[in-house]
C-alpha cells in the first residue's frame, strides 16, 4: 500500500484533517484485516480517492449545508467531553471479558476471554473454536465457557 497517498487528504481537507486521519486509521486496520483472513480483493485500488470520498461523506453526514462552506460543526458546541476510566470492582470480586466472532454468517467461529481480579490482576483465560457459527451464537458461546470456566474456579461474585 502506498501511504503516499494518504497525504492529499490533509492540504485539499485541512478542517477535515482529524476526520480524514481517524477515517484513515479504521480503514487501514480493516484493509489489514482483509489481507489477514484472505480478502485483499475487496480492497480499493486508489487509497487515496477512497478515503478522500469517505471523508467526504462522513463530513457531509455531520455537518449543515452552512458549516461546509465555512468548514465547521454545528454540532461542535454540543459536544460534551466524558471522562472514561475503569472503575474497581468492591473486593472480592472477580470480573469476565469475553468476547466471540464469526468469519461469516454463519461461518467458523471462536471465542476467548479473562477472568480478573478486583485489582485488575489476571486469573484465568481462554480460548475456544466454536466450528460453524453465526456471531452471536459465538458471543453467547464465549460468555457461557467463561461462566462454566469461573464456576469451576469457584468464583461466586462475577461481574460479566
Amino acid at each position: 500500500m502506498d501511504c503516499s497517498k494518504f497525504r492529499s487528504c490533509r492540504p485539499q481537507f485541512s478542517a477535515k484533517w482529524p476526520t480524514c486521519f481517524a477515517t484513515s486509521l479504521w480503514w487501514i486496520w480493516r484493509w489489514r484485516n482483509n489481507f489477514v483472513f484472505g480478502k485483499e480483493n475487496e480492497n480499493p485500488f486508489d487509497t487515496g480517492a477512497f478515503i478522500r470520498g469517505q471523508t467526504g461523506e462522513i463530513w457531509d453526514v455531520f455537518s449543515t449545508p452552512k458549516d461546509r462552506y465555512q468548514g465547521l460543526h454545528q454540532n461542535a458546541a454540543v459536544r460534551k467531553e466524558v471522562q472514561v476510566r475503569w472503575i474497581a470492582l468492591p473486593p472480592g470480586w472477580c470480573t469476565l471479558n469475553t468476547h466471540g466472532e464469526a468469519k461469516g454468517s454463519p461461518g467458523l467461529a471462536g471465542g476467548s476471554g479473562v477472568i480478573r481480579d478486583d485489582e485488575g490482576q489476571f486469573i484465568k483465560g481462554f480460548a475456544a473454536n466454536f466450528s460453524i457459527c453465526h456471531a452471536y451464537r459465538a458471543e453467547f458461546l464465549a460468555l457461557k465457557h467463561g461462566l462454566k470456566l469461573a464456576k469451576q474456579l469457584g468464583i461466586m461474585r462475577l461481574v460479566a
